[in-house]
């Protein structure tokens, strides 16, 4: 289940190919599942208090699943997260190539595995390779992460952390896995897509990245 923007819609996207490639079978949200993967916004209190609402119903329709949370408000408020029933992993915005590790450990053993990653001090692009994407004719591909103008009114550098950009070969490698996959339209997301390549060699921009797509 997927709350809030592009940015987590693409990272629901990775997640979900991590699931298939380990043999998992992907079910829609409202059905019966014994786990449930929940990537949670918190650009507002709203956004906060509709990802409670969305844990809460998982563990009602299935009390004895494992729920993992993940998203930004997994990462700014992660002892709430784990407070609610049945969440058994807590990873935020980042470690999410290794969500299913996470889960496979929370379903061997009793407790909470929280993985909350200091993204104040993150400087790496979490560069997941995609395994297979959803039967869409446009395709989500994520170039940055992060923002750094610290807005007094925004959560959400303190939730993503500084900006962290795809390099131009990767952004090439993934345009290439989407468009041999039969995609004619790919929408480049991002937090903060104007600040694409500040972080990197050459400072590229985002110009530079839509000629790379």
């Amino acid at each position: 289940m997927t709350l809030g923007c592009k940015v987590n819609q693409f990272e629901t996207e990775t997640m979900e190919g991590l699931f298939r490639a380990r043999g998992y079978e992907i079910v829609p949200f409202e059905e019966r599942a014994d786990v449930y993967v929940i990537n949670t916004c918190s650009v507002t209190h709203l956004s906060d208090r509709k990802s409670r609402q969305i844990i809460r119903r998982a563990s009602r329709t299935n009390p004895s699943a494992c729920i993992a949370v993940a998203g930004c408000y997994a990462q700014v408020a992660p002892a709430e997260v784990r407070a609610l029933e049945g969440v058994r992993v807590v990873i935020g915005t980042e470690e999410r190539a290794r969500i299913v590790d996470y889960v496979e450990e929370a379903l061997r053993a009793d407790g909470v595995v929280e993985e909350i990653t200091d993204v104040m001090q993150s400087r790496a692009f979490e560069d997941i390779p995609l395994h297979g994407v959803p039967h869409r004719t446009r395709a989500f591909l994520k170039i940055e992460d992060g923002c750094q103008n610290f807005c007094s009114f925004c959560i959400i550098p303190y939730a993503r952390g500084p900006v962290k950009s795809r390099p131009l070969a990767a952004v090439a490698r993934e345009m290439e896995k989407l468009a041999a996959a039969g995609f004619r339209e790919v929408v480049l997301t991002g937090i903060h897509l104007g600040a694409y390549g500040i972080d990197l060699p050459q400072r590229p921009t985002l110009a530079d990245a839509c000629r790379t797509a």
